[in-house]
């Protein structure tokens, strides 16, 4: 209260015990109430602030707890910001509440990276279980296969008839081949994976990729009847890496002609949208369950559905596409329809 009164409360005449009040004594007992007043008001607000009760209605007009309201506030915020943390939302972060702010912000970060790891850690085993299922049945099946033919084959060759043996021969080399596929997309998956594969940017035509995987699998087709068409325009030129973009190429045909029967037809379509170009393959086969569907490019999801003529497969393919479209800056989705085909499409930069 200093400098509210000059001369004190009262002035005393020791010779006849008056007594001359200070005029301005009213207004001193006055404010002195006052500031009691906001004082208790004050000390209750505070301590229900220390009991954990953010949510009391702090007395109005009350300068002494001025301070303690943005304190208030504070807290309350982050008791909801701690509340959003404990369901995983790892990117709040705080700023007001000085040196305890650094604290908090830092454990954050300590949980952010714990959950990151997590992640990391769920995705190699999921990567080694479906490693481990590949190597150790839909790889050894097709050996099995080949192994089992040329036994017989062998055996029986002077009692089989000229066009049994090209059969066994056909099936051989049918076996073969599905090793074979198996064994590149496992090897460049694996590869992936430990980042060991180094891609090579550039500008690409990609008609002329399509076309390249066109005549690699321009027999598979044929034995199937089923004619592959691409209308991809002469000016569409990409920018990737061509040894990922012709498997991404070639695994989307290779898994068109297996779900496509016979007399069927694969289409390519490229349309550019921004800096895009969006490139979709199309199949008149049998679709794809909505049970299966939203399997589709998830490691350690397994997706085990036999081709129009029993062909395997793994689903490592896909996995595979999807790894290698992420790598070139682009997305891949599916749509279908059981019973009437299949569109993949994914989307690749332009130069």
């Amino acid at each position: 209260m200093d400098g509210e009164l000059e001369e004190g409360l009262a002035l005393l005449n020791s010779i006849n015990d008056d007594i001359t009040e200070n005029p301005d004594y009213i207004s001193f007992i006055g404010s002195f109430k006052e500031f009691i007043r906001q004082y208790h008001e004050g000390t209750g607000f505070i301590n229900a602030l220390a009991d954990g009760n953010l949510d009391l209605e702090p007395p109005r007009q009350n300068y002494v707890i001025s301070h303690y309201k943005q304190l208030q506030s504070n807290l309350k915020h982050l008791t909801w910001q701690t509340q959003q943390i404990a369901k995983g939302d790892y990117n709040q972060k705080v700023s007001y509440l000085g040196d305890f702010s650094i604290a908090f912000n830092q454990m954050i970060e300590s949980l952010r990276e714990k959950k990151r790891m997590e992640d990391q850690l769920r995705d190699l085993y999921a990567s080694r279980d479906k490693l481990m299922s590949i190597i150790s049945h839909d790889l050894k099946s097709p050996f099995n296969g080949i192994l089992g033919l040329a036994s017989l084959l062998l055996q029986d060759y002077d009692e089989l008839s000229e066009s049994e043996r090209k059969e066994f021969i056909e099936n051989i080399e049918i076996s073969a081949q599905s090793a074979f596929k198996l064994l590149e997309n496992l090897l460049e998956w694996s590869r992936i994976q430990t980042g060991k594969i180094q891609f090579a940017f550039e500008e690409l035509s990609l008609g002329r990729i399509i076309y390249e995987n066109f005549n690699l699998l321009k027999s598979t087709a044929e034995k199937k009847q089923i004619h592959l068409y691409n209308f991809t325009p002469p000016d569409c030129f990409i920018y990737a890496d061509h040894n990922s973009m012709s498997t991404i190429i070639r695994n989307l045909l290779t898994n068109a002609i297996k779900f496509t029967v016979k007399g069927g037809k694969i289409t390519i379509h490229s349309n550019q949208v921004d800096n895009l170009w969006e490139i979709s393959i199309s199949d008149t086969g049998t679709g794809i369950t909505p049970e299966n569907l939203v399997k589709l490019f998830k490691t350690g999801e397994t997706v085990k559905t036999r081709g129009t003529e029993n062909e395997k497969g793994t689903g490592l393919g896909l996995l595979l596409c999807k790894e290698f479209v992420e790598k070139n800056g682009g997305t891949i989705r599916v749509e279908s329809t059981l019973g009437q085909g299949s569109k993949f499409i994914f989307t690749v930069p332009s130069k």
